[in-house]
């Protein structure tokens, strides 16, 4: 078959016009793909910086774990959690200098009882045998976390633990 030149007359520039729409359209693509990898990498470092604010909000409640423990004083004077005077009541860790939680503990009544705790079924586990009186605390563990939109994100972490003073032997 030949061709005399009459069907490739009108198609100067078709070829220029066809590869600029597929630049287009390529380049679309590509922008595509970039801004789907900022996308993920901005949703690993929240939920990164997520899990490093609840670990830090745990790590608040095991130091209040170790405060109860340690005190000798069962009512923690000084650790209650108190709204209108959190200078005074709120705690740090690791320190004040560089705070990463705040955490603070209160003593509840002496008719509060823990989920699951009954007489014939305990769930912390504890002898009452030799208990001469069981307090029970709750520990507010929180966590600011800045998330760059200018409003921080509070995580909070809030358990109930129970301690026994015991007669001595």
């Amino acid at each position: 078959m030949k061709s005399d030149g009459r069907i490739m007359k009108n198609a100067k520039g078709y070829t220029l016009v066809i590869s600029l729409l597929l630049l287009i359209v390529m380049s679309m693509i590509g922008l595509l793909a970039v801004n789907m990898a900022v996308q993920e990498t901005r949703i690993a470092r929240n939920y990164e910086d997520s899990v490093v604010a609840m670990a830090w909000a745990e790590a608040g409640i095991e130091t209040a774990r170790v405060e109860i423990i340690k005190s000798p004083d069962p009512e923690l004077t000084g650790f209650e959690c108190d709204p209108a005077n959190v200078a005074t009541t709120t705690h740090y860790y690791p320190s004040e200098a560089d705070p990463k939680v705040r955490y603070c503990i209160e003593l509840l009544p002496e008719a509060t009882r823990l989920e699951g705790d009954n007489t014939d079924t305990r769930s912390s586990g504890q002898d009452r045998s030799r208990a001469t009186k069981t307090y029970y605390y709750k520990v507010d563990s929180y966590v600011e976390r800045d998330t760059g939109g200018g409003t921080p994100v509070i995580i909070r972490h809030i358990q109930t633990m129970e301690s026994q003073t015991r007669f001595t032997i």
